[in-house]
């Protein structure tokens, strides 16, 4: 029996799948490009700073974490502590100082952030901080990384 009906070819069929396909993939690159346009927007807006409302005496301050520096110090000299821990307890000094002059929470920022707030003594000890506080083996000078610290913290304005 013959037949009047021409079967179509399958691409005909596929072509539609392809356009919807298409336009899918087209809405979900749209989409990531302004996900990664607000996250740019986000990295690149002012960091806040909120400045304490009693005023500070610095010198109380640098004395307090000079000595806790000191103390760390002679855990170190005393085998007491290991390097990585020495580089953890002095980013957290150094933060917790600057948190306590000028009120700006750089205890929870990245290294990034912290480049960002524009305090060039902050960011090159914690940059320097970084690899032996976070590598497995923890190799660098502790000492001297802590002198460095204390003296930033003695020249500190």
């Amino acid at each position: 029996m013959e037949s009047n009906v021409e079967l179509q070819n399958l691409f005909t069929y596929s072509l539609g799948y392809v356009v919807v396909f298409a336009l899918i993939l087209v809405a979900f690159i749209v989409i990531y490009i302004l996900l990664c346009r607000k996250e740019f927007i986000d990295d690149h807006a002012p960091i806040e700073v909120n400045k304490p409302e009693k005023a500070v005496d610095a010198n109380k301050i640098k004395e307090k974490y000079i000595s806790k520096l000191n103390d760390l110090e002679s855990r170190l000299n005393q085998n007491t502590v290991s390097n990585r821990e020495a580089y953890q307890e002095l980013s957290s000094v150094i933060r917790n100082f600057v948190f306590e002059l000028t009120g700006i929470n750089v205890q929870n920022y990245t290294l990034k952030e912290i480049n960002a707030v524009n305090i060039p003594a902050l960011s090159f000890l914690v940059e320097e901080y970084y690899s032996p506080e976070f590598s497995y083996e923890g190799n660098g000078n502790a000492l001297e990384s802590l002198y460095k610290t204390k003296e930033a913290i003695e020249g500190w304005n």
